[in-house]
C-alpha cells in the first residue's frame, strides 16, 4: 500500500495538528510550536493525519551573512525524517546566493544511530556540550575583593557582545551574536553578566535565573588557571549571596573549553551530564541558469 507523506511548515498547520506535532517531543524539548518566533520555522512531515517527523530551524543573520541553526529533531520514521531534511536543504539552497553554514544541535542520548543518520546527511561533529550542576556555597576568600560580577545594561551590550563573539567558536552556541539576537534572548528572560578581576573583564555569562537554580547557558573565562578556578568559586559565592532561594548553579561548558571544565570539576559538581552535540555542514546555492 502506498504511503502518503505530506511536508508542511508549522505555520501552515491547524492548532489541532500543531498539538499533534508537540506530542512528538518531551515537554523539555518543545520547540515553541504554539507561538513560533519570527526568525524560526518548524518543518514537519505527516503520514496521513499523523505527524512522524519534525525539526526546528532558526535563521541567524550576522554582518550580512546568514547561518541556519537546527534543533529539536524528532521522528518516528528515520527515512521520512531524512526526506524532510533533504527537502529543507533543497529549499535553503534555492533561497541563498552564498554558501550557508548549517549548525545542528543534537541531544546527547547515546543514540549512535541518530549520529550516523546526520553524518549520512553530510554533517560532521564539531564539539560536545556538557551540563554541570554545582552547589551554591558561601565561600569567603580575601582574593574575592578583587572580583566583581556586573549585570550588563543596554548601553553595554556592544562591549559584552564583542567579548562574547571573540570566543563564540568554543561556546555551546558557536554562532556570532547580533544585538537583535541578544535582545530576543533578553525578552525570553535571559540576563548577561561580565566577570571582572582587578577591574578588567575576564569572563562573560549568559544565564537564566529560575526559582531553584541559576542556569548558565554560556560562560567563558579568558585568563590563566588561577583566575579560572577563582572565577567558578566566586560565581558559586555570588549567586548564593544574591539569590538565596536558588540552591544550584547549572553551567554548560563544551569540549573546546577543557580548562573551564577542569576548574568546574575541581569544585566537585553534584552531577555531570552530556547535553548535546553540535554538528556542522555547508549548503551551496542551487545552480541557476539564466535564459
Amino acid at each position: 500500500m502506498k504511503r502518503t507523506i505530506t511536508f508542511l511548515e508549522a505555520r501552515q498547520l491547524t492548532m489541532k495538528h500543531r498539538l499533534a506535532v508537540r506530542k512528538l517531543y518531551d515537554l523539555k524539548d518543545d520547540p515553541i510550536i504554539l507561538s513560533i518566533p519570527a526568525s524560526h520555522q518548524i518543518y514537519t512531515a505527516f503520514e496521513g493525519d499523523q505527524p512522524v517527523a519534525a525539526i526546528a530551524a532558526e535563521r541567524v543573520d550576522y554582518e550580512g551573512r546568514r547561518s541556519i541553526l537546527l534543533r529539536h529533531e524528532a521522528y518516528r520514521d528515520r527515512h521520512i525524517f531524512q526526506g524532510l531534511v533533504d527537502r529543507l536543504f533543497d529549499q535553503l539552497s534555492r533561497e541563498t546566493i552564498h554558501e550557508t553554514s548549517v549548525l545542528l544541535q543534537v541531544k546527547q542520548n547515546q543514540d549512535q544511530d541518530k549520529l550516523q543518520l546526520f553524518q549520512s546527511l553530510g554533517f560532521t561533529a564539531y564539539h560536545e556540550s556538557l551540563h554541570y550542576v554545582l552547589p551554591l556555597i558561601p565561600y569567603e576568600k580575601e582574593a574575592y575583593n578583587n572580583w566583581s560580577l556586573t549585570l550588563v545594561e543596554a548601553n553595554s551590550h556592544s562591549t559584552w557582545l564583542h567579548h562574547r563573539n571573540l570566543y563564540a567558536h568554543v561556546l555551546s552556541d558557536i554562532l556570532p551574536m547580533s544585538k537583535e539576537r541578544l535582545q530576543s534572548y533578553i525578552e525570553r528572560g535571559h540576563v548577561c553578566y561580565t566577570l571582572h578581576h582587578d577591574g578588567k573583564p575576564v569572563g562573560i555569562l549568559r544565564a537564566r535565573i529560575g526559582e531553584n537554580d541559576v542556569n548558565v547557558h554560556e560562560v567563558h573565562v579568558f585568563g590563566g588557571d588561577d583566575i579560572m578556578q577563582d572565577a567558578i568559586s566566586f560565581l558559586q559565592r555570588t549567586f548564593h549571596k544574591n539569590l538565596k532561594p536558588s540552591r544550584q548553579l547549572r553551567l554548560t561548558a563544551t569540549s573546546l573549553q577543557p580548562e573551564l571544565q577542569f576548574a568546574i570539576i575541581k569544585q566537585e559538581p553534584l552531577s555531570k551530564q552530556p547535553a548535546f552535540y553540535t554538528m556542522t555542514t555547508e549548503i551551496t546555492p542551487a545552480v541557476s541558469y539564466a535564459r
